[in-house]
């Protein structure tokens, strides 16, 4: 019943970077992903928390609040994961100014590591050519908690360098009013000590959203597959921090995955797991 929730998630964009069908690939994948349509036409990945929060900001993100009926006017923070283009594209942030092209726009609280404050700033002044005060920025650390907007966030260190150490990639645990969220993206299985951070300090989670790139296959390190995922899931089920209760969605796939959504979906639910789609809403 409307009202009985806690949270509302919405997935925007399923993908990985290039999208899926890829930009400019034929591959058979594509090619049967462009036939099917629908839920396997994905853009890049992103999502919003009860229309106010956002995780990520993809280049699609103009299409999705169409597509979806986003009303981007209430988004009031931003959190990013990192900043890889596919999930971090603030060139867009520029047309949140209320003085050249949104009036009236109230501004957005961007929270990222260290590369998205650059990525931010180089782009507002690229556009501005001065500094700006509708999109601030807060910078955020691995295992220390911020609040924003009622929830609570954690930062967490994400398995995601891509060769490139100055990247501080991170996921995120998020909790309000009792309920707890671990949104999984981009990351290889969990290092050490964030699945002991997460044994000490997480509790039950009720939804767990898992990076799933490679679908079938496993990755295991920058990326997931199905069976990377299930090591997580044992984990998480041995230091007690998910019970029957909890709910898994796989999401973030590629067209390297070679299967479509149908495809996904025959072999996640031999495990129990969801698989996300562009537009796909659950409640918590």
């Amino acid at each position: 019943m409307m009202g009985d929730f806690f949270m509302k998630l919405q997935y925007l964009g399923t993908a990985a970077a290039e999208a899926f069908p890829a930009l400019f690939c034929q591959c058979e994948t594509c090619k049967r992903a462009r036939e099917k349509g629908g839920k396997d036409i994905r853009g890049r990945s992103g999502a919003v928390l009860d229309d106010t929060l956002m995780i990520d900001f993809p280049p699609d993100v103009y299409l999705h609040s169409l597509r979806f009926g986003i009303d981007l006017t209430k988004i009031e923070n931003l959190i990013v994961t990192h900043s890889h283009m596919d999930h971090f594209c603030p060139v867009e942030l520029s047309t949140a100014s209320p003085d050249y092209y949104a009036h009236g726009m109230h501004p957005i609280h961007v929270f990222g590591n260290g590369n998205v404050g650059k990525k931010l700033e180089n782009a507002m002044f690229g556009e501005f050519k001065k500094p700006v005060d509708f999109v601030p920025f807060q910078r955020v650390y691995g295992y220390q908690p911020f609040s924003v907007g009622g929830y609570e966030v954690t930062p967490l260190p994400a398995l995601h360098g891509m060769g490139d150490p100055s990247e501080d990639a991170f996921f995120y645990l998020i909790r309000k009013d009792g309920k707890t969220l671990l949104y999984t993206h981009d990351t290889g299985i969990f290092f050490e000590p964030v699945f002991a951070y997460l044994k000490a300090n997480a509790g039950h989670i009720d939804l767990v959203s898992l990076d799933c790139t490679f679908g079938k296959l496993p990755d295991g390190a920058n990326h997931m597959g199905i069976p990377d995922n299930l090591v997580v899931k044992a984990r998480l089920e041995e230091q007690g921090n998910v019970d029957a209760s909890t709910r898994y969605i796989i999401n973030h796939f590629s067209h390297n995955c070679h299967s479509i959504h149908e495809e996904l979906e025959e072999e996640a639910a031999k495990h129990g797991f969801l698989v996300a789609y562009d537009g796909m809403t659950v409640e918590i």
